[in-house]
């Protein structure tokens, strides 16, 4: 039996008693199963919310099932589709590296809050919490960092410096008042006046998705599609924040290019399969940045950026219109080849209407998969 047939069948059986959870980075063929999407702190209070279920399979990576696990009741049973799913920035602040770094900066007599992005372990969120600290998400971190500074204390913002940065310039502070905390020298390479004149401390860490995304990037950008607005998600680089026309969390993306007025176009930096959903819903042109990017130089390698084994030749046409033509065309057959052709199930797949769905395979000229 295919895969997709037994999740199905499983489903039926266990009803309203098992939840599949996935998040908003998953790609289609495993979203496709769920029985909701968001961000992860969204899913984990969506799986809180439902009394009847006894089994909770969260598609994501560990901090996100253990908020969820957080969250439920003790008789319900939260599980991950693979195990070794986890998040490189929730690995770069660990227990005793917090507890280390605490103990530091403490010294001066300080009183430091720390607030930890939701994009952690449950181990340093609980040293936090100890320490009258706050958990944040990328949607609320200014008004927890406004928060923690209106008592009259310090932040100590972890694990990721850049969501820290510019959540800092976003409430008004001064770069010189925001300092970068390594926690593998001693007192995170900081001497003593430097923690002193400081009001917000960042952690040394970061997304890898979202610091392949430069100012160069930004500025070709600009100048090839001038009457483009620009978003990115905040745990990317400062300096590329500064260059965008806004930036926001998932949800916030997702808004902010719902939102967008007829006729305009919008370029993504954030998580690449996030983008193909976008593009797909979404009347309006959206573009990702890294697809931009290697658009604009077509005999550049790929990097670090994921492949997109869906598509032929990714990225290397030599017209946008075209390009962008082509990346639809490619998304939506390959979806409607895994339906064997079906147009309700391949609608359903990548969240849209089945009337969108047939004018995209009109528009696009598209000869449906026999079934």
């Amino acid at each position: 039996m295919a895969i997709d047939a037994q999740i199905a069948e499983l489903k039926d059986q266990w009803g309203g008693r098992l939840v599949i959870l996935g998040h908003h980075y998953q790609r289609p063929a495993v979203l496709r199963h769920c029985d909701a999407r968001g961000d992860s702190l969204e899913l984990a209070r969506l799986a809180a919310s439902r009394p009847q279920a006894e089994r909770i399979i969260f598609c994501g990576v560990r901090f996100m099932a253990e908020s969820a696990d957080i969250l439920s009741r003790n008789d319900q049973w939260v599980f991950m589709p693979d195990m070794t799913a986890g998040c490189p920035m929730a690995n770069m602040a660990d227990a005793a590296l917090l507890t280390n770094a605490l103990q530091a900066i403490g010294a001066g007599g300080v009183d430091w809050c720390p607030v930890v992005y939701v994009n952690s372990t449950a181990e340093v969120k609980a040293i936090c919490g100890q320490r009258q600290g706050s958990t944040c998400t990328s949607s609320n971190a200014a008004q927890v960092m406004d928060w923690a500074l209106k008592k009259g204390r310090r932040v100590f913002f972890l694990p990721d410096e850049h969501l820290g940065r510019n959540t800092a310039c976003d409430l008004g502070i001064p770069d010189n008042a925001v300092r970068l905390f390594d926690p593998r020298k001693l007192r995170g390479g900081l001497s003593r006046s430097e923690l002193d004149d400081c009001r917000v401390l960042v952690w040394k860490g970061f997304c890898i998705v979202h610091l392949a995304f430069t100012v160069e990037q930004v500025q070709a950008v600009r100048q090839r599609f001038p009457n483009a607005r620009i978003i990115v998600h905040p745990e990317s680089p400062h300096e590329v924040v500064a260059a965008c026309d806004a930036h926001g969390s998932t949800a916030q993306i997702i808004r902010y290019v719902e939102n967008t007025p007829d006729g305009g176009t919008v370029i993504v930096g954030t998580e690449l399969n996030l983008v193909e959903r976008l593009a797909i819903m979404c009347a309006e042109p959206v573009i990702s940045a890294a697809t931009v990017a290697l658009f604009l130089n077509p005999g550049q390698p790929a990097g670090n950026l994921p492949e997109r084994p869906t598509m032929t030749g990714p990225y290397r046409l030599t017209d946008f219109k075209e390009a962008k033509r082509e990346f639809e065309r490619e998304f939506l057959l390959a979806r409607l080849r895994e339906n064997t052709g079906n147009i309700a199930q391949t609608a359903e797949q990548i969240g849209v209407e089945r009337s969108h769905l047939h004018k995209k395979i009109k528009a696009l000229d598209i000869d449906i998969p026999a079934s």
